[in-house]
């Protein structure tokens, strides 16, 4: 469990600090991104490789609105992502507003379901509970490149989380 410190940092369990400042987000793993390492299908069978990024978005200070970290995390997710050719999913908890400019990066190029499928709330009372009278409806995103084919999309409404579950039926 991460826990805010004085300076902007977080520190882990394992007391490895995490600057809060930059998110630190350049290499693959910290973002979280999972490939499978047949490309296109190179062994004959025809399979196509899906990138797939989730992403704990930067939370602290709150607000969910723009801030120089926030827009330079954005634009390292992008960054990121553009070393993956082929079809990607990024989705997760981006602690974002809807109208950011953090947001319109990352749409650039890709497809943002959230709007696309004019989903009006990824949050429920569990959350609502813990901010009182600033009642957060949105933080979670999924995002799709062209190449993605969204079945079906939807984020149904549970108390299991704070953050509602978003699933994506989709084929290639």
């Amino acid at each position: 469990t991460a826990r805010p410190e004085k300076d902007g940092r977080r520190q882990h369990e394992q007391d490895d600090p995490v600057d809060l400042r930059w998110n630190g987000l350049q290499h693959r793993d910290e973002l979280g991104v999972g490939e499978d390492e047949n490309r296109g299908g190179q062994d004959g069978s025809g399979d196509k490789t899906v990138a797939v990024a989730n992403v704990h978005g930067i939370w602290y200070p709150g607000g969910k609105l723009d801030t120089p970290e926030r827009l330079q995390q954005s634009r390292n997710i992008r960054t990121i992502l553009a070393k993956f050719s082929g079809p990607k999913i990024l989705c997760g908890d981006f602690n974002l507003m809807p109208e950011t400019e953090s947001v319109a990066i990352l749409e650039r190029g890709m497809r943002n379901l959230i709007k696309d499928y004019k989903i009006e709330n990824t949050r429920n009372e569990v959350s609502w509970a813990k901010h009182g009278n600033d009642r957060q409806h949105f933080a979670d995103y999924a995002f799709v490149s062209p190449d993605i084919k969204v079945n079906a999309f939807e984020v149904p409404y549970n108390l299991v989380s704070d953050h509602l579950p978003m699933i994506i039926e989709f084929s290639l």
